[in-house]
């Protein structure tokens, strides 16, 4: 059954306990954090505390254990896709927001060099294709990146506890007119435009596109550059860029750092337009917070490397915006 906003009455219900009792967790982690201290005093976030905050959950799955990216379905009610950081399998694994296990699928042929975030688009044999950004390059040493693209599994096919194989795979080898960077956040408008945002570079930070006609080239292709991105996430080593999503009315977009939302006005062409209409803070909240995904024009789901919890973690949360 086809859901546009990804979750279900209950997920819903169960997504949201006291907040104060959440803020005291907030606070308790994120004085656990290693090291975080100086770093918290110096970058705290600007905008307005989220409206309402779910819980923090570690994944049922415990292969789970470095979620970097995460998209909501929009054909199956209440999933989750996410994945892994680099070095871990090649696998996509479908959760929910409360967590649970819905199913793993192995990408044959496929390497986990540095899987950054995971989005939705077009796709050439079926409605919608999950796309994978191979793009993660800390020390700027890689002169290619890779896009992978499939069409959506049905998590529905296997048991929630089974593992499938995904063999029909397009890949994109991309490179960049500057050379070397390293990029966290994908995106991806109506027409199957990629966008991808780099995580902040001494450069401030910068946006690239890769058309949808350019998958058919067979060839390595250069993303275009599109300028700076409109965000000033700051210096520190909480500020970098680490994911980013399309709403599915493609209209929003929602940027995130470790410590930071940001939301943006997207036009038709998935341009934006300028500055963000609103930031929203969750330092604190997961212990290295890097996957965000819209569930409905109020709510985003996030993920999390591990940290504390021993394993990866999601959350909901609810910020105040301007269209609510």
């Amino acid at each position: 059954m086809s859901h546009p906003h990804g979750g279900s009455k209950e997920l819903e219900d169960a997504a949201f306990p006291g907040y104060h009792s959440v803020m005291r967790r907030m606070a308790l982690l994120a004085s656990a954090l290693a090291g975080a201290s100086c770093a918290l005093a110096q970058t705290s976030p600007g905008g307005e505390k989220p409206l309402r905050i779910g819980p923090v959950t570690p994944f049922e799955d415990r292969a789970l254990s470095e979620s970097s990216g995460v998209v909501a379905s929009r054909q199956f009610e209440g999933i989750l896709w996410t994945h892994n950081d680099g070095g871990n399998e090649a696998a996509v694994y479908a959760t929910d927001t409360l967590a649970r296990r819905r199913g793993a699928y192995l990408l044959d042929g496929m390497e986990n060099r540095d899987w950054e975030d995971i989005a939705l688009g077009p796709c050439p044999a079926g409605p919608i294709c999950l796309y994978i950004g191979n793009v993660g390059d800390n020390l700027r040493r890689y002169q290619t990146g890779t896009l992978y693209r499939f069409p959506e599994p049905d998590p529905g096919s296997l048991p929630p506890d089974a593992t499938g194989r995904i063999s029909a795979i397009d890949s994109l080898v991309i490179r960049y007119p500057n050379g070397p960077e390293d990029i966290e956040a994908i995106y991806l408008d109506r027409a199957g435009t990629v966008f991808l945002i780099t995580k902040n570079g001494t450069d401030g930070v910068q946006r690239y596109r890769v058309t949808a006609d350019q998958w058919e080239t067979g060839d390595i292709v250069t993303a275009e550059s599109v300028g700076p991105f409109p965000i000033e996430p700051g210096t520190t080593r909480l500020a970098g860029v680490t994911g980013a999503d399309l709403s599915p009315d493609g209209h929003r977009l929602v940027v995130r750092t470790y410590r930071e939302l940001f939301f943006y006005e997207v036009d038709s062409n998935g341009d934006v337009g300028g500055a963000p209409v609103a930031t929203c803070p969750v330092l604190g909240l997961e212990s290295q917070g890097e996957g965000v995904a819209w569930l409905d024009t109020e709510r985003v789901a996030l993920t999390s490397e591990r940290g504390v919890f021993g394993r990866g973690t999601v959350a909901v949360v609810r910020c105040k915006l301007p269209w609510n």
